[in-house]
Order: C-alpha cells, then structure tokens, then sequence
C-alpha cells in the first residue's frame, strides 16, 4: 500500500527549494537551532501534518514577509495510533506504530520547505545549517513526486 501525500498548490514553483536534515535532535530543539543559527523564526503549528493513516509529523513554520519566503519544517518520522480489536488482556488498548512521511528516505529525519528563495541565499542558509554541532548532513532533495508531499 503506498501512501500519497498533497503539497500546498504554491510549492509547485521553481523557487521553492525542499531540504533533508539529518540530526539526532528532537523536533523543537532542532527548531531552536535552526531559529539562531540562520535568524528564522519557526514556530510549532498549532496542527501536525497528517498523512492518510492519520499518522502525525511534528511541524513548524514561517512566514518571511520581509523577504517574501514561507519555511516550513516537518519531521519524517511520525507516529500512528491504532486499537488493538479482538480478544484478551489488551482489548481495545491503543499501540502507537512509527510512521515516514517519505519511506523511500527513511534516514533524512527532517524536511525543511523554502519557497521563493534564490540560489545564493540558499547557500549561505546551508552552511549556516551545517555550522549547527547536532546536524551531521544538509542537502537539496529531489522527490519524483515532489507535488505528492504534504507541508
């Protein structure tokens, strides 16, 4: 069963630029990091990102209107809820199962969205990133169906 996934209509564009993070860090300290480390202002959404399991993805955004960007940060790894049915000592209790967003890339832990950002700032961002001690990659991504991802 594959799981498919709807980006916002705007993140389309040739300007929006989709990051992988690899870092051990939890979601809201990665935030914080990110927040001093490149002088954004990323706060947690008030809803998590879903997929069709209902699976959430810690989230926090940006909206840049200074500079006309939208940022937005997303976990890979999330957690679906599930009730065990049937009979036993366990009936009707729930289990938690880890979930990816992107199972094709199962060892990026992060996804970090910019849209409108030009190449030169792009870089500086990512060095800027790269200069954070917990973050051990940054790199563009490219997904086949980058349409098909939620943020």
């Amino acid at each position: 069963m594959s799981t498919t996934h709807r980006i916002v209509a705007d993140w389309h564009d040739d300007t929006f630029v989709l990051l992988a993070i690899h870092s051990p860090l939890e979601d809201y300290a990665l935030a914080y990091a990110l927040n001093r480390a490149c002088d954004l202002r990323l706060k947690r959404t008030k809803n998590d990102s879903k997929d069709h399991t209902n699976a959430t993805f810690p989230a926090f955004e940006w909206e840049d209107s200074l500079n006309d960007r939208y940022w937005k940060l997303v976990a890979n790894r999330g957690i679906s809820r599930e009730k065990m049915h049937g009979d036993g000592f366990f009936v009707n209790h729930a289990t938690f199962r880890t979930c990816y967003l992107v199972n094709k890339q199962k060892a990026v832990n992060y996804f970090l969205g910019i849209d409108s950002i030009e190449k030169a700032s792009l870089e500086l961002y990512m060095r800027n990133i790269l200069s954070i001690p917990s973050i051990s990659g940054v790199y563009t991504t490219t997904l086949k169906l980058k349409k098909n991802i939620i943020f």
